[in-house]
């Protein structure tokens, strides 16, 4: 408590606010990406488009592959999840892993947009 992490005003709710603020932005850029976030103190999660177990193992693997970790969580909806280390995030690590989650959003959408005009198509 002395050293201000906790509380309602502590440095664990203004970080976890950021990323959520961050999601959030995200999420009225590109509408129907993600649903969220949901989650407190350093666990920030968030679902990716339809909620599948499928579509949220691909995020969480291209995440990885792009330099961000996460897990997947949950079922039915299927969610990807973030453990922040919260004794040494920054504000900055936070804006990093929002660019990198809008990026491969940006990939997916477009991906995922494809396979929609093969199946109509077919």
């Amino acid at each position: 408590i002395e050293n201000g992490n906790f509380g309602e005003s502590g440095l664990n709710v203004q970080l976890h606010r950021h990323f959520a603020d961050g999601l959030k932005g995200i999420s009225e850029k590109h509408p129907g990406s993600i649903a969220g976030p949901y989650g407190v103190g350093g666990m920030v999660a968030f679902t990716p488009f339809d909620g599948s177990a499928e579509i949220a193992k691909e995020m969480v693997n291209r995440l990885y592959d792009a330099g961000l970790m996460s897990f997947m969580a949950g079922g039915e909806p299927s969610r990807v999840r973030f453990l922040m280390p919260l004794g040494c995030v920054k504000d900055s690590h936070i804006d990093l892993a929002c660019q990198i989650i809008e990026n491969v959003i940006v990939e997916m959408k477009d991906q995922l947009s494809d396979k929609s005009a093969e199946v109509a198509e077919n």
